[in-house]
Order: C-alpha cells, then structure tokens, then sequence
C-alpha cells in the first residue's frame, strides 16, 4: 500500500464529471421544489419579465437572471431550480481549482505538487454537497447569495491566474467583481479579501500588494462604488419601516452586535454539524447585555485575536480564516438587519471553512494511506449528500416548508403565520385558525408580517379579530401605506367605511394610481356618503385601469360561487358589485348579476332575485347568447325559491322542477 495519496493529479474531464455527479447525487430533487416565501413576492411582480423596472432593479444579475429564466419557462420551477444549480456546480468547480492553485504556489515549495488538484477536488466537493448551502441553492431566489458566490470566487481566480500569465486576466476579474456586486451588496467584501490574498499568495509583502494598485483599483472600484452608493442611499436609513440600518425597530447596533456573537457560533455549528436547519429565524431573541452572550463574545474575541495574528504574521491559514469574518461583516457586525441570521448567509464563509481545513488537513492526509484518506473523504462526501437530500425534500412544497419552519421555531410569527395560511389553501381551516390565533400573540411581528397575519386572518373569515389586531399595528405604523390600506380594506368589509376612508386616503397618497386602492377608497367613501369624492375617486380608477371593473366582477363572481366563502368575504364581494356598477354604468348586465350571486349568498333573496332579474333584461338587450340569457333568468327562480348559486342547491332547485 502506498504510503501517500495518488501523484497523478485529477484531470479536467474526471473533476468535472465528479462534480456533476455529486450535484446531481445531493440536489436531483431539488430540482421539482416549490417556489417558497419571497420566490413568490418576484413570481407576482409585474415586471418580472423587464427587469430594468423590477423589485430586483438594485440587483441587476440576479433581475435579469429570473427574467431569463422567465422567458425561457415561464412559471415552470425546474427551470430556476436547474440554473440554481448549474450556478452551483460552477461555483464549486471554481473552488476546488483555486485551492489546487494556491497549494501549487512557490509558498509551499513544492510540497503540494503531488496532491494539490486532490486536495482541491476534495474541498470542492465537500463544499459542494454540504447542507448548509440548500437555502442558497434550493430556495430559488437565493441565487442572490449563490450566483454573487460564484463571481466573487471566479474574481479571486481570475486574479490568481493573472498573477501568471496575461494581464487581460485582471479585466476578466474586474468583469467577475462587476457581476458579483450586481448580484448582492456582500460583494463590497471583494478588495479587503482580494488584497489579503494578494499578499499571501500572490505579493508576499505588502510592498508587492502596492506595485499592483492599478489591478486592485481596477476589480475594486465597482464593489467599492457600490458600497458608497448603498452606504449614502439607505443603509443607515431612518425610515420608519426599514429592514436595513439603523431605522429597524427590532434592534440597536448594540443589541444587533451582541446577539451576532451568539448567531456566528450558530453558524459554525451548522458547518461541523448540519442539523436542525429552519428557513426562519425571526424570533432569534435580542440579547442587550454583554453577561447574556459573554462565552460567545470571548471565544469569538479569542479566535478574532487569532486571526488577527495571522494576519499580522502571514500565515498562509490566515487568509480564508479572515476571509470568513469579513463576508459576514456586512450582515453580522453593527449594523441593524431586521432579520438577524439566515443559512444562506455562509454560502461562501462556507466554501472558506471548508478550503482552510482541506489546506490544515493535506499534509498530515499526506502521510496517511492513500485509499483510507480517500475511502475518508468519499464517506463524507456521502453522507453530506444525503442530510442535502434530506433537506431539499422540506423546500419540495410550501406545506412542508413551513410546517418544518413553525414546529423548530414555535416562537416565530411570521413562521407560524405562513404556516396558518398554508393550512388555510389546504382547507385545514381548524388548525390554520389556531396556529394564527399564536401567531398574532406573538412579539417580534414586523409590520409587514402583521399585514400578512391579518391578511390571513380575513381570509379565514376572523374579521373582527383582524380590525383588532390591525388597529393595534396601524396605531404603531400610521403612516405605513401597507398597513393602511389593509385596515382599510377591513373597516370597508366589515360595515364601516366611514372609518375606512382616513387609512385608505393615506394609502392613496403612497400608491396614487393602484386600482386596487382606488376601488376601496371610493366604495368607502359612498359608503360614508360622500358621494362627490367617491365619483372623483372611481374616475381616477376608471382612467388609471379601464377594464378593471371586469377584474372586480370575475372576483365577486368567484367569492359568491365559493362554498367556503365567509360572510365578510360575501359583503366584500358585493361591494365589488356594486363598484363594477359604477364603472360600467348601472345596468351592466355581468355586473348586476355578480351583485345578484352576492346578494343571494348573503340571505337577501328578494335584492337577489330582483337584480338576477335586471341581469337578464340587460343581457337580452345587448345581444347576450340565447344560452346565457335563459340561465340568468333561471336565477331568478332559484332566488326566489331561496336558494343561493351553489352546485347542490342548483341540482336541487333543477331536480324539483316539473
């Protein structure tokens, strides 16, 4: 047996082909995961197929990205999931070279030659196929972290390859740096590691890193532009609502600092031991004194000391030990994020774990055996592969994500929430209405998780509940344009669009020509009797989105025709009626007979029957099929007999009949 893994290093077409095979061995079934949480916040934009004017504009990689993918496949997730994880396998293709490159370098003295595009192989895999990486892989709009992953390392490589060969290998890392910073604000790490880097690897001195100032100038200057650009343009944004900086209500720099010493190590379990992982980690408790988290503090200040030392003293080990600090400092030193930790968030702190122990581990592994090292390493590879196909099966649909999410961490609101409103699609409405009954009592709920537990509130037909729970939120926010319209939305539903007209003006002011709050705006405002201001209103909405009085009548229709349509959701729907009356003219006959279907689901047979009635004449007059004509008077008989438009009264109403 040799005393020393195999000299021969791995060729080009077996790495590649390894690596293709692992990726397909941990994500093959990822690729049927659903689109989950804020997947489908960019689904619903609008301009998810011009990214120039979409949510994802400050992110033009990753926008243009998903239109591609828009384009090619629509709403189709394999699609996005595949290029998740071509994304991937590149990025790990590119780890596993650097790593061999750098152990090739004249530093080492040769003493790597034999082993080094082993050793690389080996952490590129590892890498590769580690659950930690799923979030950033598998939840599909997360190619934020992974794709910015993938540039930030082609960068590091390029400038590595340059260092040897042409100079047109620092325009390519430029290129790398440009398209990792248009990917995600965690680029702006790039020049501090670069330089690191440089030094270690490259230079050797500081004097060296110097003469190559036009090279680190050139890759810098987009992440560096960006950082200013995100510094001066929001990050320390006060507003109200803010998610970023120091405008977030959750936490100080204080508290945020504190508690991050607490999520680092959480972090660094995660690496050693892939356990346990959840999507969610908005109840992570603040912790606002030092005696809270001082075990952390201190072991973290220890190994900061270390670090530093290296860094001080050139140690090789150094540069991917501070490199892992630095990519996190955007998200774990001062400055306030409203969520404190995400997984995601390690994807390439991840890949400089993994490249420094495969660096500590090669000469000892060296001396070992070869087939033991290898039969070690495949193991690995193994049955990190397998906790990765465990975990993708939890993003293989909304329920289960979820589910997984609110049972690891009950204390989450916004976990709980989703779940509850999970449960509510799959007509689970009992348990849907407890998990969100918890959810709404819980603390930690941002504004924009209240909206979406008040919104699941309406949905479960718990409208007094949600006016409470709103009320309290809207006292808090009342300039929260989001919060406004809902409560607005409320008051309107639940007979009180006097009440409804304050926040609805102010959500208005925020979206002036939204159709959706225009139409509830001015049906609060005829409500309230105020009909000079209710015609303005509907006039804007006319000219804002002319055919929107279909739009209303198709979700009348829908809400009246559903059996599991609550009372709230039928006076709702009734007043979308009456606003495509308004719209269309009075005697619009798809109008009247939407009001008609809402109008009979509410008990109100003889408004029902009357308007079923006029729905048919003016049906008649305009040309209506025959057909269509002598189904709406049909209504008519049914509302009369005091049965409401469903499929059972129907057959019965039919089955009656002489």
């Amino acid at each position: 047996m040799s005393a020393a893994p195999p000299t021969a290093a791995p060729g080009f077409a077996r790495a590649v082909t390894l690596v293709a095979f692992c990726a397909l061995f941990a994500y093959f079934n990822s690729l049927h995961g659903a689109f989950v949480f804020d997947d489908n916040v960019f689904l619903a934009d609008p301009n998810l197929s011009r990214p120039w004017k979409s949510a994802l504009w400050t992110r033009p990689v990753i926008g243009w990205s998903l239109a591609a993918n828009y384009w090619l496949d629509g709403t189709n997730p394999r699609g996005y999931h595949l290029a998740n994880l071509a994304a991937h396998v590149a990025a790990a293709l590119l780890l596993a070279d650097l790593v061999r490159r750098v152990l090739l370098r004249p530093r080492f003295a040769g003493r790597y030659d034999a082993t080094a595009g082993w050793v690389g192989l080996a952490a590129g895999l590892v890498w590769l196929v580690h659950p930690l990486n799923t979030q950033s892989v598998t939840y599909v709009v997360q190619r934020c972290e992974s794709w910015m992953g993938l540039f930030y390392l082609g960068a590091v490589w390029c400038f590595l390859r340059a260092a040897d060969g042409s100079r047109w290998w620092y325009a390519a890392a430029a290129l790398s740096a440009a398209l990792s910073a248009g990917c995600k604000e965690v680029a702006t790490t790039l020049p501090a590691v670069l330089v690191l880097f440089d030094r270690a690897f490259l230079a050797g001195s500081w004097a060296g890193v110097l003469r190559r100032w036009r090279a680190h100038l050139a890759v810098g200057f987009v992440p560096v532009a960006f950082l200013l650009w995100v510094t001066f343009g929001g990050l320390v944004s006060g507003a109200s609502e803010a998610t970023i900086g120091l405008g977030v209500k959750l936490w100080t720099p204080k508290t945020y600092a504190l508690t991050q010493t607490e999520v680092i190590w959480h972090y660094f379990r995660l690496a050693v031991w892939p356990t346990g992982q959840v999507l969610d980690y908005l109840d992570w408790p603040v912790r606002a004194s030092l005696a809270e988290v001082w075990p952390y503090a201190a072991g973290l200040a220890a190994v900061l000391a270390v670090v530093a030392y290296g860094v001080v003293r050139n140690r090789a080990w150094a540069v991917p030990a501070a490199a892992v600090f630095l990519i996190l400092a955007p998200t774990s030193s001062i400055v306030p994020i409203q969520d404190v930790a995400f997984e995601h968030r390690m994807y390439l702190p991840l890949a400089c774990l993994v490249a420094l122990a495969a660096g500590l581990l090669a000469g000892p592994a060296a001396r070992l055996p070869a087939r033991p090292v290898a039969g070690a390493v495949a193991a690995l590879v193994i049955l990190l592969g397998f906790l990765t196909v465990v975990r993708n099966e939890d993003y293989s649909s909304n329920y289960r994500l979820y589910k997984d999410s609110a049972e690891k961490r009950p204390d989450n609101p916004r976990a709980r929430g989703a779940y509850a409103d999970i449960l509510r699609q799959h007509g689970e409405f009992a348990e849907a209405d407890a998990q969100i009954k918890a959810a709404v009592q819980l603390p930690r709920n941002t504004a924009a998780n209240a909206v979406a537990l008040g919104n699941v509130l309406f949905a479960l037909g718990d409208a007094d509940d949600a006016v409470r729970y709103i009320r309290g939120v809207h006292a808090q926010s009342p300039t929260d344009p989001v919060v406004s319209e809902l409560l607005g939305l409320l008051l309107l539903a639940t007979g009180k669009p006097a009440e409804a007209v304050a926040p609805l003006a102010v959500a208005r002011a925020a979206k002036p020509s939204d159709p959706a709050v225009l139409f509830r705006l001015g049906s609060a405002q005829a409500g309230a009797g105020d009909e000079a201001a209710a015609a303005e209103t509907f006039a804007a909405l006319k000219a804002a989105a002319p055919g929107f009085a279909a739009t209303l009548v198709t979700q009348a229709r829908q809400t009246a025709m559903s059996d599991a349509a609550k009372p709230v959701h039928l006076r709702l729907a009734a007043i979308m009626a009456a606003a495509a009356r308004r719209l269309d003219g009075p005697d619009d006959a798809a109008a009247l007979d939407a009001a008609a279907l809402a109008e009979a689901r509410l008990g109100n047979y003889p408004a029902a029957a009357d308007l079923a009635r006029r729905a048919a004449a003016s049906a008649e007059r305009a040309g209506w099929p025959a057909d269509k004509v002598s189904l709406l008077r049909e209504r008519v008989g049914l509302f009369e007999a005091k049965k409401p438009y469903l499929p059972a009264e129907l057959a019965a109403y039919r089955g009656s009949r002489p």
